[in-house]
């Protein structure tokens, strides 16, 4: 029984890092595009029943102006209406433009990669 919660643990915590990787992969393989962008508006959203919201950021990029949201949700709007940031991108997908922030997903990669490492290490036989 206990390979087999295991078995299902390791295949959720794949499951989570392709959806990441999918995206991030572009980033790590192609040339990296940058522009200011300007808060425009905030979107908002429902988490456990309470309201959140995420910055509308507005920038120009390949002759075109986009419009993203931001992709940290928080009780209280993090970036004001007309705050200048940065944002990037991987070569010709600006729709995957974002506000850079390594240190947060380096934590989120970690929380998903140790459980995988951990129970990588109890099927084989290593971590006993």
């Amino acid at each position: 029984m206990e390979r087999i919660i295991l078995w299902i643990v390791l295949g959720f915590c794949g499951f989570c890092i392709w959806l990441l990787v999918r995206r991030d992969f572009l980033r790590w393989t192609h040339p990296i595009r940058e522009a200011q962008a300007i808060v425009v508006g905030q979107a908002s959203g429902r988490s456990d029943g309470v309201r959140t919201q995420a910055a509308r950021l507005r920038f120009e990029a390949d002759g075109k102006v986009h419009e993203i949201t931001d992709q940290l949700y928080g009780s209280r709007p993090a970036l004001s209406e007309g705050t200048i940031c940065r944002v990037t991108w991987p070569e010709g997908r600006p729709d995957l433009a974002r506000i850079p922030r390594p240190g947060v997903w380096l934590g989120v990669y970690a929380v998903l990669l140790y459980p995988a490492g951990i129970v990588v290490g109890r099927l084989t036989g290593f971590l006993d």
